[in-house]
């Protein structure tokens, strides 16, 4: 091997040791891998955002239902997950127009969102913007199986 080859083959065999200091560490914020289901009057709410916030900080996870209603919480775009304690559930359509969302730097960093529907909300108010449905998350709590009744 050349003198001027052995310092290149040395950096591509030292790489892998190598870490980014700037990647967020996941593992220190003891995240819960939460899940559930989503169902109005017994019915599977297949298309609808799923939002577990903290009642303090504001910050949330979210998720969105499938065809068959179930939904998998996102910490953030790179982590599914959400921090235990107290959360305030909302439920909206996914693809309803909202006013204050919450912009994707602002879904990065958890900031809290502002949901206030539209013509288009097909998700009673007290699910979402005005909703006072509390859960904990916890070790032990981890799904959770919604169940909304319509409001006439």
């Amino acid at each position: 091997m050349s003198r001027t080859s052995f310092p290149f083959a040395l950096s591509i065999l030292l790489l892998p040791a190598c870490s980014d200091p700037l990647a967020p560490d996941y593992g220190a914020l003891d995240l819960l891998d939460v899940s559930g289901t989503v169902q109005m009057d017994r019915a599977p709410l297949p298309d609808v955002m799923v939002t577990f916030e903290d009642p303090v900080t504001g910050a949330y996870s979210y998720g969105t239902t499938d065809s068959r209603g179930r939904f998998r919480l996102q910490f953030n775009s790179e982590v599914h997950g959400t921090l235990p304690g107290r959360k305030l559930v909302r439920i909206r359509s996914a693809g309803s127009e909202t006013s204050g969302e919450a912009t994707a730097d602002e879904e990065e960093q958890g900031s809290s969102a502002s949901f206030t529907t539209s013509e288009t909300e097909r998700i009673p108010s007290i699910y979402n913007e005005k909703s006072e449905w509390f859960v904990i998350v916890s070790d032990e709590e981890t799904h959770f199986d919604l169940q909304l009744k319509p409001v006439f």
